[in-house]
Protein backbone atom coordinates (compact mmCIF):
# COMPACT_ATOMS: atom_id res chain seq x y z
CA UNK A 1 0.00 0.00 0.00
CA UNK A 2 1.05 3.69 -1.40
CA UNK A 3 2.16 5.70 1.72
CA UNK A 4 2.46 9.58 0.52
CA UNK A 5 6.12 10.89 1.10
CA UNK A 6 5.61 14.78 -0.05
CA UNK A 7 2.81 17.05 -0.78
CA UNK A 8 3.61 16.39 -4.44
CA UNK A 9 2.08 12.77 -3.83
CA UNK A 10 -1.01 14.15 -3.08
CA UNK A 11 -3.97 16.10 -5.84
CA UNK A 12 -2.63 19.24 -5.24
CA UNK A 13 -6.12 21.24 -6.35
CA UNK A 14 -7.37 19.28 -3.13
CA UNK A 15 -4.80 20.27 -0.46
CA UNK A 16 -5.63 23.17 1.32
CA UNK A 17 -2.63 24.61 2.68
CA UNK A 18 -2.72 26.32 5.76
CA UNK A 19 -0.70 28.32 8.64
CA UNK A 20 0.06 26.47 11.62
CA UNK A 21 1.82 27.73 14.87
CA UNK A 22 4.47 25.71 16.60
CA UNK A 23 3.40 24.74 20.74
CA UNK A 24 5.63 26.09 23.22
CA UNK A 25 5.00 23.19 25.72
CA UNK A 26 4.58 19.33 24.73
CA UNK A 27 5.37 16.12 25.75
CA UNK A 28 5.71 12.71 24.19
CA UNK A 29 3.57 10.28 26.21
CA UNK A 30 3.24 7.14 23.90
CA UNK A 31 5.00 6.66 21.20
CA UNK A 32 5.51 3.30 18.62
CA UNK A 33 9.17 3.39 17.79
CA UNK A 34 8.90 0.47 15.53
CA UNK A 35 6.36 2.03 13.25
CA UNK A 36 8.90 5.66 13.46
CA UNK A 37 11.68 3.24 12.31
CA UNK A 38 9.81 1.18 9.67
CA UNK A 39 9.03 5.06 8.08
CA UNK A 40 11.67 7.63 9.20
CA UNK A 41 15.00 4.90 9.05
CA UNK A 42 17.18 7.97 9.33
CA UNK A 43 15.96 8.82 12.68
CA UNK A 44 18.33 5.69 13.70
CA UNK A 45 21.07 5.16 11.74
CA UNK A 46 23.43 6.99 14.81
CA UNK A 47 21.16 6.03 17.49
CA UNK A 48 20.84 2.64 19.28
CA UNK A 49 19.07 1.32 22.11
CA UNK A 50 16.89 3.43 24.61
CA UNK A 51 18.97 6.53 24.15
CA UNK A 52 17.56 7.31 20.80
CA UNK A 53 13.94 7.33 22.52
CA UNK A 54 14.45 10.97 23.44
CA UNK A 55 15.97 11.67 20.23
CA UNK A 56 13.04 10.94 18.50
CA UNK A 57 10.45 12.38 21.08
CA UNK A 58 12.48 15.40 20.54
CA UNK A 59 12.16 15.04 16.72
CA UNK A 60 8.42 14.68 17.11
CA UNK A 61 8.39 17.55 19.21
CA UNK A 62 9.74 19.91 16.60
CA UNK A 63 8.04 18.87 13.76
CA UNK A 64 4.58 17.72 14.47
CA UNK A 65 3.46 19.75 17.73
CA UNK A 66 1.56 21.98 16.01
CA UNK A 67 -1.86 23.89 16.15
CA UNK A 68 -3.53 25.95 13.90
CA UNK A 69 -3.85 30.10 13.72
CA UNK A 70 -7.68 29.70 13.78
CA UNK A 71 -7.63 27.19 17.06
CA UNK A 72 -5.10 29.68 18.78
CA UNK A 73 -8.19 32.38 18.37
CA UNK A 74 -10.56 30.28 20.16
CA UNK A 75 -11.89 31.42 23.72
CA UNK A 76 -14.57 28.75 23.90
CA UNK A 77 -13.12 25.19 23.09
CA UNK A 78 -9.91 25.80 25.08
CA UNK A 79 -7.77 26.89 27.59
CA UNK A 80 -5.00 29.19 27.13
CA UNK A 81 -2.38 28.49 24.42
CA UNK A 82 1.21 28.95 24.44
CA UNK A 83 2.75 28.58 21.02
CA UNK A 84 6.36 30.15 19.74
CA UNK A 85 6.04 33.68 18.33
CA UNK A 86 8.06 32.29 15.40
CA UNK A 87 6.73 32.69 11.40
CA UNK A 88 3.90 30.58 11.05
CA UNK A 89 5.08 27.03 9.19
CA UNK A 90 2.34 25.51 6.56
CA UNK A 91 0.96 22.24 7.14
CA UNK A 92 -1.97 20.90 4.63
CA UNK A 93 -5.71 19.54 4.84
CA UNK A 94 -7.17 17.08 1.90
CA UNK A 95 -10.27 17.11 1.44
CA UNK A 96 -12.40 16.07 3.94
CA UNK A 97 -10.05 16.73 7.09
CA UNK A 98 -11.47 18.41 10.44
CA UNK A 99 -9.48 18.30 12.78
CA UNK A 100 -5.99 16.58 11.26
CA UNK A 101 -3.73 18.17 8.90
CA UNK A 102 -0.44 16.82 7.03
CA UNK A 103 2.99 18.22 7.87
CA UNK A 104 6.32 17.93 6.45
CA UNK A 105 8.77 16.72 8.91
CA UNK A 106 12.82 17.21 8.78
CA UNK A 107 15.57 15.17 8.81
CA UNK A 108 17.31 15.06 12.12
CA UNK A 109 20.42 16.90 11.51
CA UNK A 110 19.58 19.20 8.30
CA UNK A 111 16.60 20.68 9.08
CA UNK A 112 16.34 21.83 5.11
CA UNK A 113 15.85 18.44 4.05
CA UNK A 114 12.45 17.16 3.95
CA UNK A 115 12.29 13.05 4.93
CA UNK A 116 8.41 12.74 4.91
CA UNK A 117 4.61 13.47 5.99
CA UNK A 118 3.07 12.86 9.19
CA UNK A 119 -0.46 13.27 9.83
CA UNK A 120 -1.54 15.38 12.75
CA UNK A 121 -5.09 14.56 14.59
CA UNK A 122 -6.36 17.15 17.19
CA UNK A 123 -4.05 20.36 15.73
CA UNK A 124 -7.32 22.97 15.68
CA UNK A 125 -9.82 24.00 13.22
CA UNK A 126 -9.74 24.96 10.16
CA UNK A 127 -8.89 28.50 8.37
CA UNK A 128 -11.96 30.69 8.46
CA UNK A 129 -13.98 28.38 10.83
CA UNK A 130 -14.25 28.87 14.82
CA UNK A 131 -13.72 26.58 17.43
CA UNK A 132 -16.61 25.83 19.99
CA UNK A 133 -16.87 23.08 22.58
CA UNK A 134 -20.27 21.74 20.07
CA UNK A 135 -19.31 17.89 19.08
CA UNK A 136 -16.65 17.86 15.68
CA UNK A 137 -16.31 21.19 16.34
CA UNK A 138 -13.86 22.07 18.55
CA UNK A 139 -10.85 20.77 16.45
CA UNK A 140 -9.25 19.35 19.15
CA UNK A 141 -8.28 15.80 20.55
CA UNK A 142 -8.46 15.30 24.26
CA UNK A 143 -5.32 12.73 26.20
CA UNK A 144 -8.27 9.66 26.97
CA UNK A 145 -9.74 10.06 23.68
CA UNK A 146 -6.45 9.60 21.82
CA UNK A 147 -5.98 6.73 24.42
CA UNK A 148 -9.61 5.29 23.81
CA UNK A 149 -8.73 5.18 20.07
CA UNK A 150 -5.43 3.70 20.72
CA UNK A 151 -6.57 0.50 22.58
CA UNK A 152 -9.75 0.45 20.23
CA UNK A 153 -7.23 0.28 17.54
CA UNK A 154 -5.25 -2.43 19.11
CA UNK A 155 -8.37 -4.74 20.04
CA UNK A 156 -9.31 -4.30 16.61
CA UNK A 157 -6.10 -5.14 14.70
CA UNK A 158 -5.43 -8.18 17.14
CA UNK A 159 -8.98 -9.84 15.74
CA UNK A 160 -8.22 -9.09 12.86
CA UNK A 161 -4.77 -10.91 12.93
CA UNK A 162 -6.31 -13.72 14.96
CA UNK A 163 -7.97 -14.25 11.13
CA UNK A 164 -5.03 -13.82 9.16
CA UNK A 165 -6.07 -11.00 7.06
CA UNK A 166 -3.81 -8.41 6.18
CA UNK A 167 -5.96 -5.59 7.73
CA UNK A 168 -4.60 -3.13 10.30
CA UNK A 169 -5.54 0.39 11.46
CA UNK A 170 -3.11 3.63 9.64
CA UNK A 171 -0.14 3.17 11.83
CA UNK A 172 -0.31 5.53 14.99
CA UNK A 173 3.37 6.97 15.97
CA UNK A 174 2.74 8.47 18.92
CA UNK A 175 0.58 10.53 21.46
CA UNK A 176 1.76 14.22 22.70
CA UNK A 177 0.31 15.67 25.49
CA UNK A 178 -0.24 19.24 25.60
CA UNK A 179 0.06 21.96 28.01
CA UNK A 180 -3.69 23.29 27.77
CA UNK A 181 -7.01 21.85 28.15
CA UNK A 182 -10.23 21.19 25.56
CA UNK A 183 -13.47 22.11 26.23
CA UNK A 184 -16.26 19.55 25.31
CA UNK A 185 -20.49 20.18 25.63
CA UNK A 186 -20.25 17.52 28.58
CA UNK A 187 -16.79 18.49 30.17
CA UNK A 188 -13.72 20.33 30.57
CA UNK A 189 -11.34 20.80 30.65
CA UNK A 190 -9.74 17.55 29.88
CA UNK A 191 -6.35 17.49 28.89
CA UNK A 192 -5.37 18.05 25.09
CA UNK A 193 -3.51 16.02 23.00
CA UNK A 194 -1.81 15.35 19.69
CA UNK A 195 -2.18 11.52 18.12
CA UNK A 196 0.48 11.25 14.92
CA UNK A 197 -0.14 9.22 12.50
CA UNK A 198 1.10 7.44 9.32
CA UNK A 199 0.12 9.70 6.10
CA UNK A 200 -2.23 8.00 3.98
CA UNK A 201 -4.46 8.65 1.45
CA UNK A 202 -8.29 9.09 1.48
CA UNK A 203 -11.14 8.35 -0.83
CA UNK A 204 -10.64 10.57 -3.57
CA UNK A 205 -12.57 13.98 -2.69
CA UNK A 206 -12.91 12.94 1.04
CA UNK A 207 -15.80 10.68 0.29
CA UNK A 208 -15.58 8.13 2.37
CA UNK A 209 -19.17 6.09 1.69
CA UNK A 210 -18.23 3.35 -1.06
CA UNK A 211 -19.96 2.66 -4.62
CA UNK A 212 -22.77 0.32 -4.55
CA UNK A 213 -21.21 -3.35 -5.50
CA UNK A 214 -17.46 -1.88 -4.81
CA UNK A 215 -14.10 -3.61 -3.80
CA UNK A 216 -14.56 -1.27 -0.58
CA UNK A 217 -18.13 -1.71 -0.04
CA UNK A 218 -17.79 -5.95 -0.06
CA UNK A 219 -14.33 -5.39 1.94
CA UNK A 220 -16.16 -3.37 4.76
CA UNK A 221 -18.74 -5.46 5.33
CA UNK A 222 -16.46 -8.63 5.26
CA UNK A 223 -14.66 -6.76 8.13
CA UNK A 224 -17.92 -5.95 10.23
CA UNK A 225 -18.46 -9.45 10.04
CA UNK A 226 -15.07 -10.94 11.55
CA UNK A 227 -15.45 -7.76 14.45
CA UNK A 228 -18.53 -9.05 15.15
CA UNK A 229 -17.68 -12.73 15.55
CA UNK A 230 -15.53 -10.92 18.99
CA UNK A 231 -18.42 -8.40 19.95
CA UNK A 232 -17.05 -5.77 18.14
CA UNK A 233 -19.02 -3.06 15.81
CA UNK A 234 -17.91 -0.09 13.99
CA UNK A 235 -21.72 0.77 14.49
CA UNK A 236 -22.39 3.47 16.96
CA UNK A 237 -25.93 5.12 18.74
CA UNK A 238 -24.51 7.66 16.53
CA UNK A 239 -25.22 5.78 13.09
CA UNK A 240 -28.22 3.84 14.58
CA UNK A 241 -31.56 4.25 12.18
CA UNK A 242 -35.17 2.99 13.71
CA UNK A 243 -38.43 3.47 11.81
CA UNK A 244 -41.19 3.94 13.92
CA UNK A 245 -45.00 3.81 12.96
CA UNK A 246 -46.60 7.17 14.81
CA UNK A 247 -50.42 7.38 13.84
CA UNK A 248 -51.96 4.51 11.16
CA UNK A 249 -50.46 4.89 7.32
CA UNK A 250 -47.62 7.69 9.04
CA UNK A 251 -43.91 6.87 9.64
CA UNK A 252 -40.92 8.67 11.35
CA UNK A 253 -37.15 8.29 10.93
CA UNK A 254 -34.60 8.35 13.68
CA UNK A 255 -31.46 8.69 12.60
CA UNK A 256 -28.88 9.22 15.48
CA UNK A 257 -32.02 9.39 18.28
CA UNK A 258 -33.11 12.38 16.15
CA UNK A 259 -35.80 12.88 13.74
CA UNK A 260 -34.61 12.73 10.13
CA UNK A 261 -36.18 14.61 7.84
CA UNK A 262 -33.62 13.78 4.87
CA UNK A 263 -34.75 10.22 5.12
CA UNK A 264 -37.84 9.05 3.28
CA UNK A 265 -40.03 6.71 5.53
CA UNK A 266 -42.52 5.42 2.42
CA UNK A 267 -38.65 4.80 0.58
CA UNK A 268 -37.57 2.72 3.53
CA UNK A 269 -41.07 0.81 3.74
CA UNK A 270 -40.74 -0.20 0.50
CA UNK A 271 -37.12 -1.23 0.89
CA UNK A 272 -38.01 -3.05 4.42
CA UNK A 273 -41.10 -4.86 2.33
CA UNK A 274 -38.85 -5.70 -0.13
CA UNK A 275 -36.23 -7.40 2.04
CA UNK A 276 -38.89 -8.81 4.26
CA UNK A 277 -37.38 -7.62 7.52
CA UNK A 278 -39.19 -8.66 10.42
CA UNK A 279 -39.69 -5.97 13.04
CA UNK A 280 -38.90 -4.04 15.35
CA UNK A 281 -37.03 -2.39 12.68
CA UNK A 282 -34.16 -1.11 14.04
CA UNK A 283 -30.65 -1.14 11.96
CA UNK A 284 -27.23 -0.36 12.44
CA UNK A 285 -25.40 1.36 10.14
CA UNK A 286 -21.84 0.75 9.62
CA UNK A 287 -19.27 2.93 9.55
CA UNK A 288 -15.81 1.32 8.86
CA UNK A 289 -13.38 4.05 7.97
CA UNK A 290 -10.44 3.19 5.80
CA UNK A 291 -7.33 4.22 4.13
CA UNK A 292 -8.00 4.36 -0.19
CA UNK A 293 -5.79 1.29 -1.46
CA UNK A 294 -7.79 -1.78 -0.24
CA UNK A 295 -8.78 -5.29 -2.04
CA UNK A 296 -10.91 -7.98 -1.69
CA UNK A 297 -9.21 -10.86 -2.73
CA UNK A 298 -6.63 -10.92 -0.69
CA UNK A 299 -8.40 -8.79 1.88
CA UNK A 300 -5.76 -6.06 2.34
CA UNK A 301 -7.29 -2.24 3.90
CA UNK A 302 -5.87 -0.04 6.55
CA UNK A 303 -8.34 1.21 8.60
CA UNK A 304 -8.55 4.97 9.76
CA UNK A 305 -10.46 6.75 12.85
CA UNK A 306 -11.76 4.10 16.17
CA UNK A 307 -13.50 6.39 18.36
CA UNK A 308 -16.71 5.10 17.69
CA UNK A 309 -16.90 1.41 17.82
CA UNK A 310 -17.84 -0.41 20.62
CA UNK A 311 -18.45 -4.16 22.22
CA UNK A 312 -21.86 -5.73 21.83
CA UNK A 313 -22.20 -9.09 23.92
CA UNK A 314 -25.21 -9.73 21.78
CA UNK A 315 -26.58 -7.71 18.54
CA UNK A 316 -30.09 -7.15 18.62
CA UNK A 317 -30.22 -5.24 15.13
CA UNK A 318 -30.27 -5.38 11.50
CA UNK A 319 -27.12 -4.39 9.17
CA UNK A 320 -27.31 -1.60 6.64
CA UNK A 321 -24.23 -1.28 4.27
CA UNK A 322 -24.40 2.35 3.55
CA UNK A 323 -23.63 3.53 -0.11
CA UNK A 324 -22.82 6.98 -2.06
CA UNK A 325 -24.64 6.05 -4.95
CA UNK A 326 -27.59 4.94 -4.29
CA UNK A 327 -31.30 6.79 -2.88
CA UNK A 328 -30.66 7.17 0.86
CA UNK A 329 -27.73 5.90 0.66
CA UNK A 330 -29.16 2.56 0.96
CA UNK A 331 -26.21 -0.18 0.13
CA UNK A 332 -27.66 -3.69 1.28
CA UNK A 333 -28.76 -5.35 4.39
CA UNK A 334 -28.60 -8.18 6.46
CA UNK A 335 -31.22 -9.10 8.21
CA UNK A 336 -31.18 -10.69 12.25
CA UNK A 337 -32.95 -14.18 10.29
CA UNK A 338 -30.06 -13.77 7.41
CA UNK A 339 -27.21 -16.64 7.67
CA UNK A 340 -24.59 -13.87 7.28
CA UNK A 341 -25.77 -12.19 10.34
CA UNK A 342 -23.03 -12.89 12.79
CA UNK A 343 -23.37 -13.38 17.14
CA UNK A 344 -20.32 -13.25 19.13
CA UNK A 345 -18.96 -16.92 19.26
CA UNK A 346 -18.29 -18.15 22.44
CA UNK A 347 -14.79 -19.46 21.67
CA UNK A 348 -13.65 -15.84 20.15
CA UNK A 349 -16.17 -13.09 22.17
CA UNK A 350 -14.06 -10.66 23.90
CA UNK A 351 -14.13 -11.03 27.96
CA UNK A 352 -17.43 -9.79 28.75
CA UNK A 353 -16.68 -8.89 32.34
CA UNK A 354 -14.11 -6.83 30.79
CA UNK A 355 -15.52 -5.02 28.16
CA UNK A 356 -19.00 -3.98 29.82
CA UNK A 357 -19.63 -0.35 30.57
CA UNK A 358 -18.26 0.83 33.48
CA UNK A 359 -19.52 3.27 35.94
CA UNK A 360 -16.61 6.34 35.67
CA UNK A 361 -15.83 7.61 39.78
CA UNK A 362 -17.04 10.70 40.88
CA UNK A 363 -12.85 11.47 41.74
CA UNK A 364 -12.55 11.72 37.98
CA UNK A 365 -15.86 12.79 36.91
CA UNK A 366 -15.11 15.75 39.44
CA UNK A 367 -11.30 15.97 37.72
CA UNK A 368 -12.98 16.31 34.29
CA UNK A 369 -15.45 18.95 35.12
CA UNK A 370 -18.40 15.87 33.62
CA UNK A 371 -21.86 17.90 33.81
CA UNK A 372 -23.27 14.15 35.03
CA UNK A 373 -22.68 11.09 35.71
CA UNK A 374 -22.78 8.21 33.50
CA UNK A 375 -21.38 4.76 32.21
CA UNK A 376 -18.76 4.73 28.99
CA UNK A 377 -17.59 1.77 26.93
CA UNK A 378 -14.71 -0.25 29.03
CA UNK A 379 -12.10 0.98 26.83
CA UNK A 380 -12.94 4.94 27.27
CA UNK A 381 -13.50 4.53 30.50
CA UNK A 382 -9.87 2.88 31.23
CA UNK A 383 -8.69 5.26 28.80
CA UNK A 384 -10.13 8.39 31.31
CA UNK A 385 -8.30 6.43 33.95
CA UNK A 386 -5.05 6.41 32.21
CA UNK A 387 -5.44 9.91 31.49
CA UNK A 388 -6.14 11.19 34.89
CA UNK A 389 -3.71 8.79 36.51
CA UNK A 390 -0.78 10.02 33.96
CA UNK A 391 -1.67 13.66 34.48
CA UNK A 392 -1.28 12.73 38.68
CA UNK A 393 1.67 10.87 37.76
CA UNK A 394 0.93 7.62 38.85
CA UNK A 395 1.62 6.44 35.55
CA UNK A 396 4.82 7.06 33.40
CA UNK A 397 5.54 6.29 30.20
CA UNK A 398 6.53 2.72 30.69
CA UNK A 399 3.83 1.61 33.13
CA UNK A 400 1.28 3.49 30.46
CA UNK A 401 2.61 1.42 28.00
CA UNK A 402 2.42 -1.75 29.93
CA UNK A 403 -1.23 -0.39 31.23
CA UNK A 404 -2.69 0.07 27.50
CA UNK A 405 -1.24 -3.62 26.63
CA UNK A 406 -2.29 -5.46 29.65
CA UNK A 407 -5.67 -4.47 28.87
CA UNK A 408 -5.62 -5.66 25.06
CA UNK A 409 -4.19 -9.02 26.38
CA UNK A 410 -6.93 -9.35 29.12
CA UNK A 411 -10.00 -8.68 27.25
CA UNK A 412 -9.08 -11.26 25.15
CA UNK A 413 -8.42 -14.23 27.72
CA UNK A 414 -11.37 -16.43 27.29
CA UNK A 415 -12.04 -19.28 29.01
CA UNK A 416 -14.21 -20.71 26.22
CA UNK A 417 -11.51 -20.12 23.57
CA UNK A 418 -10.80 -23.83 22.27
CA UNK A 419 -6.91 -23.96 22.72
CA UNK A 420 -5.36 -24.80 19.25
CA UNK A 421 -6.94 -21.00 18.24
CA UNK A 422 -5.83 -19.59 20.94
CA UNK A 423 -2.33 -20.80 20.30
CA UNK A 424 -2.43 -19.16 17.31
Amino acid sequence: MTTPRSFSDYEVSGLLMQSFRRLSQASVVWADYEALQEDFPSLFLNNSGDGVKPVVDNWLIRNCAIISESQLRSSLANSPISARREIGIEAARPPGYGRAAITEVEDITNHSVKIGLVDVKGCGVSCGEIASNHDHSNGLMTLNEAFGDLIYQRLIEKALAYFGVDVIGVPIYAIISLSFGAYLEYSGPLPAALMLRQAHFRAHGGVELPDKKSEKQIAQLMVELILRSFGLTSASPQTKLELRATIPGAMECIYGGKESGSLNPLALMSIIDHYNVPEPWHFDCLNIQTARDLSIDPLSMKLVDFGHYRYCSKFHDHIISLVRDRPMNFGGLVSRDDPRFIQPLSDLCLNRIIMLPKNVSTEILSWGGFRKPGKLSAPRAYALDLAYGFTLNKYNRDTLSLAINSFVETAFYNQHRIPSRASK
